[in-house]
């Protein structure tokens, strides 16, 4: 399984067609995070562990062979019948592409405030970001920005925000 979709399902997120629909067009301004095998093989396994959504996957299926438009369409037809909304599946790439940026985050403040700050630009800097951009609608300046201690202080509301987004995620159906 993709490693995204991994990194998903350990943090107790649902994957489903919505899910790979998101991944596959790239959430927010990331590339395409899954390929048409990561949707192939994720049909194959919802066709074994869930026999009752099995016509599901082998629609799924018939669409990759017809590529990557048809499986697009195919796949936002599957995301609809599901009921599945587009905001909580975006929700989910950005909890887990959070945690990765987090993970390797340069150890200088400079840099790795800049890093964050290109990891919620990818997003459109969405209202519930955690994030504090210097001089966007604040009066902070360079140098109280780009600090040590701004840099912990910012990990740490992102931890935070993390954890809840997370915990939320996990509540949705």
């Amino acid at each position: 399984m993709n490693e995204y979709l991994v990194e998903m399902c350990a943090a107790g997120l649902k994957v489903n067609w919505g899910t790979l629909l998101v991944g596959l067009q790239g959430p927010g301004a990331y590339p395409r995070l899954l390929t048409l095998g990561d949707i192939d093989a994720f049909a194959a396994a919802r066709m074994k562990s869930a026999p009752s959504s099995c016509q599901d996957a082998v629609d799924v299926v018939v669409s990759l062979g017809q590529g990557l438009e048809a499986t697009l369409a195919e796949l936002m037809r599957r995301a609809q019948t599901e009921d599945v909304d587009p905001s909580i599946e975006l929700r989910k790439w950005r909890a887990v592409l959070l945690k990765r940026e987090m993970s390797r985050l340069p150890a200088r403040a400079p840099y790795a405030l800049n890093a964050l700050t290109e990891f919620w630009e990818r997003f459109g800097y969405p209202g519930d970001s955690p994030h504090v951009v210097q001089g966007r609608g604040n009066a902070v300046t360079p140098n109280e920005y780009y600090t040590d201690h701004n840099l912990e202080r910012t990990l740490q509301a992102h931890r935070e925000w993390l954890e809840r987004e997370t915990s939320a995620l996990r509540q949705e159906k």
